[in-house]
């Protein structure tokens, strides 16, 4: 008797990209397999669709990196329009000094 077939939606039919780790890495996902009893293949997609993933919180102000950003911007400009003339922008010094105390900030420094 031959064995049932398969409906549709229990068919492993699409394959996910290769995942690249460090030698370290691949030895500890085989080993955790192993120890699982499962293959590499359902170890990973089963860790892919249960597996619970540490989500990292930045500790950066992106506000605070927004203004730096525009601020270095600012300072772009002045200085090259310093190296175009020849004659100091008025704004340039309160632009480095400005720029000079948002890095600060970001650096934890203020």
């Amino acid at each position: 008797m031959a064995r049932p077939k398969k409906h549709t939606s229990e068919k492993l039919s699409k394959s996910l990209p290769p995942v690249r780790c460090t030698e370290t890495d691949y030895e500890s996902i085989i080993s955790r397999a192993e120890e699982a009893g499962l293959s590499l293949t359902e170890y990973v997609r089963q860790m892919a669709l249960a597996g619970q993933i540490v989500v990292r919180k930045s500790s950066a102000d992106f506000s605070l990196l927004e203004e730096l950003r525009y601020s270095g911007n600012n300072l772009n400009q002045l200085t090259k329009r310093f190296h175009t003339n020849g004659v100091e922008p008025q704004e340039l010094r309160k632009a480095l000094d400005a720029h000079d105390q948002l890095l600060r900030k970001v650096m934890g420094v203020l």
